[in-house]
């Protein structure tokens, strides 16, 4: 789906990446704010109208950073239009799709929350970090305790991980079994009066 990958990641050099390093078009060791505007021109003066996928991996370092204080900096920019990134000569926006991967929570902004359309938790957390987790996406399942026990069922085996769908507002094991789905929810809550509705 994705004709041009560019990847960002400070650790592309480390022989672990080697397989991922060689999945995309453009590599770049550091990430630079002058760098981010040089791709966003790359897409809206493409030609050939492709479509781009940014991965920032593990890219939070002292050259990246988020502002916390009111001034937003050029990626929380970003991550506020990057769907409205259009081609100046089809005209055609939707062009860019980012990933951000992150060691620690405390690292993902109000606004990059905010505009994340998906998160995927893997590893092992502390209960701090995933207290902080839960607190922020508490919209899965409705506080944060009952979170904490969706969560749980989607880490039985050692190499699971939770994914949020923030669209669909799903909750799953992987990407494949769902654990939790606002849309079922709302839909057992609605049998759920009906039939008390007819009992009374």
């Amino acid at each position: 789906d994705f004709q041009i990958k560019i990847l960002i990641s400070p650790t592309l050099h480390d022989p672990i990446n080697k397989n991922m390093v060689e999945q995309f078009d453009f590599v770049f060791e550091e990430y630079s704010e002058p760098l981010l505007n040089e791709i966003i021109d790359m897409i809206e003066n493409d030609e050939n109208d492709n479509r781009y996928l940014l991965v920032l991996d593990d890219a939070i370092t002292t050259s990246f950073k988020q502002s916390k204080n009111g001034k937003v900096d050029a990626f929380s920019s970003l991550v506020t239009r990057y769907r409205h990134i259009s081609n100046l000569h089809s005209g055609k926006e939707s062009r860019l799709s980012i990933i951000l991967t992150l060691q620690y929570f405390k690292f993902l902004t109000p606004i990059t929350r905010t505009m994340a359309m998906g998160l995927c938790i893997c590893g092992e957390l502390s209960d701090l970090e995933l207290k902080k987790i839960s607190e922020s996406y508490d919209f899965f399942g409705g506080n944060s305790k009952r979170f904490l026990e969706l969560y749980k069922k989607t880490k039985r085996e050692p190499f699971d991980f939770c994914f949020l769908n923030v669209d669909s507002m799903e909750m799953r094991r992987n990407f494949d079994e769902i654990v939790y789905s606002k849309k079922d929810e709302l839909e057992k809550e609605k049998k759920e009066l009906e039939r008390n509705e007819l009992e009374n």
